[in-house]
């Protein structure tokens, strides 16, 4: 299984590293869609994880963007309650049985 993490937060690529690798999951860890977007133009995901709020980002560009790339589930991971998403979102503190139940739905 090959999943695809953008955050610009550090700390959050590596959690879901740490997650994703004790299970024997590849990651692919990007600071900014641009780069999954780049990747993803010539590699397969099995599924996307976004963080909403990154700067410099037009998030609902990248969005479409990625939907026209793949059609693997992508989630919003936000710790913005209040986002008007086109996309199911994931709340940021984020339940780990919870990523890894939508890891193995996918």
């Amino acid at each position: 299984m090959n999943i695809t993490i953008i955050d610009d937060e550090i700390i959050i690529r590596r959690i879901f590293k740490v997650i994703c690798d004790s299970k024997g999951y590849q990651v692919n860890a990007f600071e900014s869609p641009y780069g999954a977007i780049d990747y993803l133009q010539n590699h397969k995901t099995d599924i996307i994880f976004m963080d909403w709020n990154m700067p410099g980002v037009n998030i609902l560009k990248s969005i479409d963007i990625l939907l026209e790339l793949t059609d693997v589930p992508i989630y919003i991971v936000s710790g913005d309650t209040n986002i008007n998403s086109p996309l199911p979102v994931i709340p940021k503190p984020f339940n780990i049985s919870s990523i890894l139940d939508k890891i193995k739905g996918a």
